[in-house]
């Protein structure tokens, strides 16, 4: 479930039943999933957790793909800046070649003309008589263009910024990619930690209710404790038993999806390196600062930073379409096979384009872009005052969740002592096996009660460090989920 939604149902645990809707409340977070009949058991730490399953997220490479291209992207547009030099260039082949002739000296009677000036007519026209070429059968032009932008480089420049918001963008999508699945992976593994601490309990309780059958069919044996007692001992039996075997479903259902997060092509079944959950931790900040900090540092409102950046870029694009476009050009070309172009030939000059009128449709485009601008201005606004909400929310969710574990903590400490004295009293012949076994079914439910207390502490500190935002990492370190000794003992059977 997303940390923006997430929601830990009010715990129903007043005895070992309990242990259902608490092992439900933890599966609701997550998503069922059937594990695989082959897989390995791999004892696993939260912080291996969370290596692997940022190592082989598909969604997570594909997040780190798009930042790549996205930074490609700014390069490929900052190229803009500098001259472009095209090259193009024909070779023709044409049916023959191609020449002019002046004069056909044949065509022309010199009979009337006098000598000596016939003959000099004659030379002349001889002369001029030859044909000239025009153009080759093979013709051949090669061109160089080279042209720089000169209004154009503010364009490019905005550009620039354009892109440079989107990679900025995408960079921050990665983040919150990967802040969503190390919240994911806590919350998962958080929830295994404590199905299986849920599952020793429903075990427990099911040995020491079985050893009160075996004790209370012994009794009735003897004609001490009636018939009524017996069944009532055996029902409860198999209702514990029940219990544990959906405790096992769950703990199965947990290991499959924390196998999914780590592993998603592999072949294993994670293994906590925690036996338990401990006591949560305070609050990292004060509300007030809790607040003020979201409201700085939250992914969201990077993101909003950046389209805002974006808008300014599109805004100053657009206005300055009012500017002509003018770009340098000097083209170098060389020619074959025609007689009357030279061979070489270069030129340098300026071109200018400019649209004077287009029925305010520019006009239009640049209140479009401002608008757009004040609208990200104000969803930026509202959005961190919903960041501030969802962060004193998750703040006053971890306190208290602190504050139901403290109660629960309180509670197994009763439920030891009412063990105790049930026992002592049970010993001595002033009390039934059945008020024994009550004591100890309030053990193991508060036992139960205190395990889903400081489950759910534990991911709403997670979830607090989520809402947070950088440099608040939502995931719980390995010192603070240190192994320690089971807090409470398991359930004694009671003997007489």
């Amino acid at each position: 479930m997303s940390p923006s939604g997430h929601r830990i149902p009010r715990p129903l645990w007043r005895t070992l039943a309990g242990c259902a809707a608490g092992l439900a409340t933890l599966l609701a977070t997550v998503t069922p999933a059937t594990a695989a009949p082959t897989a390995t058991p791999t004892p696993l730490s939260l912080a291996d957790a969370v290596a692997a399953a940022l190592a082989n997220a598909p969604g997570l490479r594909q997040a780190q793909t798009e930042a790549r291209a996205a930074r490609a992207q700014v390069d490929g547009v900052r190229a803009r800046f500098g001259p472009t030099v095209d090259v193009d260039g024909k070779l023709l082949l044409w049916n023959d070649a191609s020449t002019l002739t002046v004069v056909d000296p044949s065509s022309i009677d010199l009979s009337s003309i006098p000598a000596p000036f016939d003959t000099a007519l004659a030379g002349v026209l001889s002369a001029v008589g030859d044909p000239i070429p025009l153009r080759d059968q093979v013709t051949g032009e090669i061109n160089v263009t080279v042209v720089q932008p000169l209004t154009d480089l503010y364009r490019v420049d905005r550009g620039v910024r354009l892109a440079e918001a989107g990679a900025a963008a995408a960079d921050v999508q990665l983040d919150l990619a990967r802040r969503e699945l190390v919240y994911t992976v806590t919350e998962t593994y958080l929830g295994l930690v404590a199905a299986r601490e849920l599952t020793a309990v429903a075990a427990d309780a099911e040995r020491v209710i079985a050893a009160h059958v075996s004790d209370a069919e012994r009794l009735a044996s003897a004609g001490l404790v009636s018939d009524a007692q017996v069944l009532a001992a055996r029902a409860e039996l198999a209702r514990a038993h029940g219990q544990r075997v959906q405790a096992d479903s769950g703990v199965a259902l947990l290991t499959a999806r924390l196998a999914q997060l780590v592993a998603p092509d592999g072949d294993l079944a994670p293994v906590p390196t925690h036996t338990h959950l401990g006591p949560v931790d305070a609050p990292l900040l004060t509300r007030d600062a809790a607040r003020d900090h979201a409201a700085a540092h939250r992914d969201e409102l990077r993101l909003l930073d950046h389209a805002r950046d974006a808008q300014r870029a599109r805004a100053d694009l657009a206005t300055w379409e009012r500017v002509p476009r003018v770009a340098a050009v000097a083209r170098y070309t060389h020619s074959g096979g025609v007689s009357l172009n030279p061979d070489d030939s270069v030129f340098i000059g300026a071109t200018l384009t400019w649209r004077a009128f287009d029925w305010g449709a520019r006009e239009a485009d640049i209140d479009a872009a401002d608008l757009a601008l004040d609208a990200l201005n104000d969803r930026r606004s509202a959005v961190a005052h919903d960041l501030r909400l969802q962060v004193e929310q998750r703040w006053l969710a971890l306190d208290a969740a602190r504050a139901h574990a403290v109660a629960a903590e309180a509670a197994v400490t009763a439920a030891v002592e009412g063990q105790r004295a049930a026992r002592a009293a049970f010993a001595v012949g002033e009390a039934a096996s059945t008020e024994v076994l009550d004591a100890e079914v309030r053990l193991s439910g508060a036992r139960a009660t205190l395990v889903e207390a400081r489950a759910r502490g534990q991911i709403a500190l997670a979830a607090l460090r989520l809402a947070l935002g950088p440099p608040y990492l939502p995931t719980s370190s390995d010192d603070e989920l240190a192994p320690t000794p089971d807090p409470v003992p398991a359930p004694q059977e009671a003997t007489r």
